[in-house]
């Protein structure tokens, strides 16, 4: 009998150090897994509020430049008689004042073939020297126009001297720049030219045109038919795409810690960006295309340029703010290999020893389980608890007496319902729990507790038909994701509802209005409002 104990004790050490090396990677993978999906989703939403906030800022630098042009417009629109060219360059100097974005307004009035003569004349009295209505011809030569029924040339212009061969330029020469005119003059709306190459400005020259339709004061432009016949012409405004981007970025006062990319919104994966703006955390930046960026952690939303669109991307820099680390991750697994490690090394160093020793192995094993973030609960096939970590129990406050080894599921569910955490028939939540557990995979679900915590519970099946629960109280990270979703939709400074709350509440609005009803907004607009709140 002795010799028989001592072949069956190597055998069940094996077995045992076997099981050990399961349950402990087993263990120690899953919550590598669940700490690594959390810190994903961190990051996640810390990215999409940095760059959300950049884009709303973005997107009101763009529209404010670009109401730059609607003012011009007004001064042609509200003119009784002929915008002189003094009043012109007067109004412009001023409109143009502390502006780097913008190099350039222009007066575009519209000629027909019966005027082009006295409108050629007229120029050369107002000291626009050789002025003719000219194109540019194939070998990039400018030559006087062919003969048309109406012409667009360029008129006034703050950019040139009073003999420069830019006025007189038709604009209405089939290409994108007439693409835009038309668009302006039917649609009544600025319309943007794609970029292109200015031919002036300072650094990258990778520029684009706006423009706006002036109609004739007094006459109707509410059909397009309308607007053709009463058009006298367009305002223009030449912005250079990276001082208008660059501008806008110096004003934010909001975190770094990623790169922005800037796509025509139609452009391909291959086509370079309009505009990169690095982040300052790069030793050395280098652009990478719009393939890798999308392959990537991204965050993107489409910019309004007029009736233009530009593709905002951002992308965290490698290892700064808003990127998954996985410290914490790895950290848990290394910690979780290694007390499995200790426990297989105990249990075959244990053979020999007394069940003092085991004992003594078992504390160790429970300390490193009890001191782990989430409650963890193990139950065999039969639904009988076989591991509960003290976590567990302190989140409920359950009693020890009764959550121990041994006692079934529908027992601790109806300890917890005496408890009052449970919210439904104890009967009913085992249903759910096996009817989840038999489709054989991870389920996860978020329940409220009668405290008004917000518990997460995951179930993960084992393939010995039994399974692990973890329990883990996300209340703070449910209250900081919504105070980072109350940030996107509200003013910093005031707390109040912000543009972007106000749209999705008007469009809301709209789409539940029945059909012939009516309703108000009341605007009220406080001077220098903007200057106080910038200030602040």
């Amino acid at each position: 009998d002795e010799m028989s104990g001592s072949r069956r004790r190597p055998h069940f050490y094996f077995w045992a150090s076997i099981a050990a090396v399961v349950v402990g990677m087993a263990m120690s993978i899953y919550v590598w897994r669940v700490v690594t999906l959390r810190e994903n989703q961190q990051a996640k939403l810390e990215l999409s509020a940095r760059a959300n906030s950049h884009a709303l800022i973005l997107q009101n630098g763009i529209d404010e430049s670009l109401a730059r042009i609607t003012a011009l417009r007004a001064l042609f629109q509200s003119a009784d008689s002929a915008v002189s060219r003094r009043e012109f360059e007067t109004f412009s100097e001023f409109l143009l004042r502390d502006q780097t974005a913008m190099l350039a307004v222009s007066w575009i009035p519209r000629i027909t073939r019966a005027n082009r003569v006295a409108h050629e004349l007229a120029a050369a009295r107002e000291g626009v020297p050789g002025y003719q209505i000219k194109s540019i011809a194939g070998d990039g030569s400018l030559a006087p126009s062919a003969a048309a029924d109406e012409y667009f040339p360029i008129f006034y212009s703050t950019s040139e001297s009073s003999g420069s061969p830019l006025y007189g330029l038709n604009l209405n020469d089939g290409g994108f720049r007439q693409q835009a005119l038309e668009r302006a003059r039917d649609l009544d709306q600025l319309a943007s030219t794609p970029n292109f190459m200015l031919h002036r400005g300072i650094g990258d020259r990778n520029g684009f045109l706006v423009v706006l339709p002036v109609y004739q004061s007094g006459l109707p432009h509410d059909t397009v038919e309308d607007r053709r016949s009463n058009l006298v012409g367009f305002v223009q405004g030449v912005f250079q795409t990276g001082k208008l981007i660059e501008t806008i970025l110096r004003t934010t006062p909001t975190p770094g810690g990623l790169d922005f990319y800037f796509f025509s919104a139609d452009s391909g994966d291959g086509l370079p960006p309009l505009h990169f703006h690095p982040s300052q955390l790069h030793a050395e930046a280098i652009a990478e295309s719009r393939a890798a960026l999308t392959a990537g952690q991204h965050w993107s939303k489409v910019l309004s340029v007029g009736d233009g669109r530009w593709t905002f991307i951002a992308a965290p820099v490698p290892g700064g703010p808003a990127t998954s680390r996985h410290f914490d991750a790895w950290l848990m697994l290394i910690c979780g290999l290694l007390v499995t490690w200790i426990a297989v090394a105990y249990i075959w160093a244990s053979g020999r020893r007394s069940a003092a020793s085991l004992n003594t192995l078992n504390e160790h094993f429970d300390a490193a389980l009890n001191n782990m973030v989430q409650g963890l609960v193990m139950f065999d096939a039969a639904e009988r608890l076989l591991i509960c970590n003290s976590q567990y129990t302190k989140m409920y406050g359950l009693s020890r007496k009764i959550v121990k080894p041994g006692c079934t599921l529908i027992e601790l569910l109806k300890h917890h319902a005496e408890r009052d955490h449970l919210l439904r028939d104890p009967h009913q939540w085992r249903a759910d729990v096996l009817s989840q557990l038999s489709l054989g995979k991870r389920s996860r679900q978020v329940v409220e507790s009668a405290n008004g915590r917000a518990i997460a519970i995951t179930n993960l099946p084992m393939s010995n038909g039994g399974w692990v629960t973890t329990h883990e109280d996300i209340t703070e990270r449910r209250s900081a994701k919504a105070k980072i979703s109350f940030m996107a939709l509200h003013d910093a400074l005031t707390n109040l509802p912000n543009r972007r709350l106000f749209q999705e509440q008007m469009e809301n609005l709209l789409a539940r209005l029945p059909r012939n009803h009516k309703f108000a907004i009341f605007c009220l607009d406080i001077d220098r409002f903007k200057s106080i709140n910038d200030t602040l």
